[in-house]
């Protein structure tokens, strides 16, 4: 996939440069010429009507699709067989658009910044009640926790995509001699250096830290050394097709159902309810419902032998909704949980990167790695560790477009895994709670992280709980060895 804004999942492959013109024309159609030139499909929503001239030279896909978008103030990527585009939304606005979906409490969980002075009066306390008392009533009291602990994480997220969104994200490359003869590729790894993309500190706190995105260098590729390892036959294209295709069955079980693997043709680029596109695809026999709530959502679709499956991922992904599978059909359903909440608040690039397979994201990264340090001039190791660091904002044109493109494809497999963080439809919440009485401690445990809580408040709930005294003895602190805090349960 492509990005002209932040955030993307090129298709693999480098097509052949191609330009792009139109004369008096509206965003639809640049967005229909782009997409025909290329042999795709158009999936969009609230498009801008007003028309004017443009006239792109012939550079990468990538490239041509950002000076469209640009031109017309949209978000656009090309996602597996379509052009997706809406509306463009920067990072700083995710927050406004979560605040206004979620509700205000699980908002101010999710949203807030991390405190190392976290108050007693957080909500890690209350979900170790309810996992202790498992009672009905406990639900909204896990949510909280689990928002709370996700918070931190999503921060980093955040801060990732608005360093590339502004151009602050700065690249840089190293090899094996780090700083103080520390290197941050491991030993065991083959590749002589990697590139690295780094959301420098904001400067509004004293404990912020860069984050970085890091990958490959150019010269190594894991995908085709695997095959050598693996001795296969078969030629490459086939090998990445087979990866894809048993990661997108593992990820969708739905999408091998009959029906759902064949091409499909739907419409010609006007604009229509989304209850008309799915019926029109039911009519096509395909098993599909739309949510009385979704169903006016305005969408535009011009699509020509593209795979049913992906066309309804597709309206899914411009639309922000989720998809329900369910016995007899598949829902284009109202965003409910959390979650939904969230993916329905991000930008489209974004929602485009995260809602495909892992494995396409990372065939993405191998293909786009090489490109952009062509585009830098970075040729070799020599060249690669010489390279000063520069933010995305210096980089020539093409450099910048493609740069943006791998942190959006690299920060959103760092939101996949994020998203165990939070309760699924079926209400799962993913937390877990652990006991240390030999130190009087209490862990409250996710995917992400664990909060602690010891001390006057571990006792305080372990008789609120079990009805139990727990007396803390402390230790000598001037003795030259410090002992763990003793107790005796009364």
């Amino acid at each position: 996939m492509v990005a002209c804004q932040s955030g993307a999942q090129p298709e693999v492959g480098s097509p052949l440069p191609l330009g792009i013109e139109v004369a008096n024309a509206d965003a639809a159609e640049a967005l229909r010429t782009f997409a025909t030139s290329r042999g795709l499909g158009v999936v969009a929503r609230v498009l801008p009507t007003e028309k004017r001239n443009l006239s792109v030279q012939p550079s990468s896909r990538e490239h041509v699709l950002a000076q469209v978008a640009d031109a017309y103030g949209l978000s656009a990527v090309v996602w597996r067989g379509f052009v997706l585009a809406g509306p463009r939304q920067t990072t700083a606005g995710v927050p406004a658009a979560l605040a206004a979906s979620l509700s205000a409490e699980i908002a101010r969980m999710l949203l807030r910044e991390e405190d190392p002075a976290k108050a007693a009066s957080d909500p890690v306390p209350d979900a170790i009640r309810a996992l202790v008392r498992a009672s009905p009533e406990s639900q909204p009291a896990l949510l909280r926790a689990a928002c709370w602990m996700a918070a931190p994480e999503f921060h980093g997220l955040l801060r990732r995509w608005d360093a590339a969104d502004r151009g602050v994200m700065r690249v840089t490359f190293f090899g094996r001699t780090g700083l103080d003869g520390y290197s941050l590729i491991p030993p065991d790894d083959p590749c002589p250096y990697h590139l690295r993309l780094v959301a420098p500190a904001g400067g509004d706190r004293d404990d912020e830290q860069p984050l970085a995105l890091q990958s490959h260098g150019p010269t190594y590729d894991p995908f085709r050394e695997k095959l050598v390892e693996l001795k296969a036959t078969v030629a490459f294209e086939t090998y990445q097709r087979r990866l894809v295709e048993a990661s997108e069955r593992e990820l969708r079980p739905w999408t091998a159902a009959p029906g759902w693997a064949r091409e499909t043709n739907l419409g010609e680029g006007t604009i229509a309810g989304l209850e008309t596109v799915v019926t029109a695809l039911r009519q096509q026999g395909l098993a599909v419902e739309c949510a009385a709530a979704a169903a006016g959502i305005p969408v535009m679709v011009a699509a020509r032998r593209v795979k049913a499956s992906d066309l309804c991922l597709a309206l899914a992904i411009v639309c922000g909704l989720p998809l329900a599978p369910g016995e007899a059909s598949v829902l284009l359903d109202d965003p409910r949980t959390a979650l939904e909440l969230v993916f329905a608040a991000l930008p489209l690039p974004w929602r485009a990167g995260v809602a495909v397979t892992g494995v396409e994201r990372d065939l993405a990264r191998q293909e786009l790695i090489p490109r952009l340090c062509a585009a830098l001039g970075v040729t070799d190791q020599t060249k690669a560790l010489a390279y000063r660091p520069q933010p995305l904002s210096a980089l020539p044109p093409e450099a910048r477009t493609l740069a943006r493109c791998l942190a959006g494809v690299s920060v959103a497999g760092l939101y996949e895994r994020w998203t165990q963080n939070l309760p699924d439809r079926a209400g799962r919440v993913p937390l877990w709670l652990y006991e240390n009485q030999q130190i009087g401690r209490y862990e409250l445990a996710a995917p992400g992280q664990s909060e602690y809580v010891g001390g006057e408040l571990y006792a305080a709930l372990k008789k609120e709980l079990t009805g139990k005294e727990v007396t803390f003895v402390e230790p000598d602190k001037d003795a030259k060895e410090w002992a763990p805090p003793t107790h005796r349960a009364d």
